[in-house]
This record gives structure tokens, sequence and C-alpha cells, in this order.
């Protein structure tokens, strides 16, 4: 009987087996077509059986090498990570890019227990003006870079 030295990693590649064989069985009416002539189905599938083969070399992985156990799961890191999200797509269109990535970053920061507000705030005004920088007047993305626009 196999025994799982890594439980981390045995888990990983459940998750990677179970996307892969999602990937493979939702794009299954899809046109394959070939290399030379792809058609839309073509590299979903090819992505999903690099997925699945990704998924086969970490659970053998996990049958081999030692690991740390599957530690119990934090609440708080994910609760603020997506709640900045979702702020972040509400705020969006009130106060524009520039203002809406310090608020992100601010709200984000609540995921660490030692929340530092000098680094936090010095990272989200970072963010912010590369963002605006590179979406807005880089790429031209029609995304407002302040309130009003």
């Amino acid at each position: 009987m196999f025994r799982i030295k890594s439980p981390q990693d045995f888990g990983s590649a459940v998750v990677f087996l179970l996307m892969g064989l999602a990937g493979l069985y939702f794009g299954k009416d899809l046109n394959y077509g070939s290399a030379g002539h792809m058609g839309p189905g073509y590299f979903p599938f090819i992505l999903s059986w690099m997925i699945i083969g990704i998924g086969v070399v970490v659970g053998l992985m996990s049958l081999t090498i030692e690991g740390p156990p599957i530690e119990p799961p934090q609440f708080r890191p994910a609760f603020f990570v997506l709640l900045s999200v979702v702020v972040f797509g509400y705020l969006m269109d009130y106060v524009g890019l520039a203002i809406t990535g310090v608020v992100m970053t601010l709200i984000a920061a609540f995921a660490r227990r030692e929340i530092n507000w000098f680094e936090s705030l010095l990272l989200g005004i970072g963010l912010s003006i590369g963002c605006v920088l590179i979406f807005v007047y880089g790429l031209g993305q029609p995304l407002p870079a302040w309130w009003g626009e």
C-alpha cells in the first residue's frame, strides 16, 4: 500500500487532476483541429493534458518525498483579499483607478497579522501610480484614472 509522505503535495495533485479533467470534459464538444489549422478546442485540450501531467508528477512526488502536513485553513487572509477585490470592482467607477488601488491595498493589508500602515500605504501608492501609467496612459485602456472621468 502507498503511504502519502507529503499531504500538501497530494492535495495539490488532486486539484490539478480535477482541473485537467474538467478542462477535458467541458472542451469535449469543441472542434480540435490540427497544429497547422487549430480549432477552438486545440489549446484547451493541450493545456488540460499538461495540467493532468503536472498533477501526476506532483502526485508521484507526494508518495516519495517527505513534506509538511496540511495546515488548517486561514480564513482571515482569504476574506480580506476577496473583500479588496470586491471593493475594487465597486469603487473603480466612482473614484478611479488611482484611489481604488490605494484603498484596495490597505484593505488587503488586513490579511496579515501585523499591519505596517506606512509600508502598506507606500505599496498602495506605488501600485496605483504604476497601474495608472501602464494601463491608462501606456496601453490606453478605457479605465478612469481619477474620479469624475
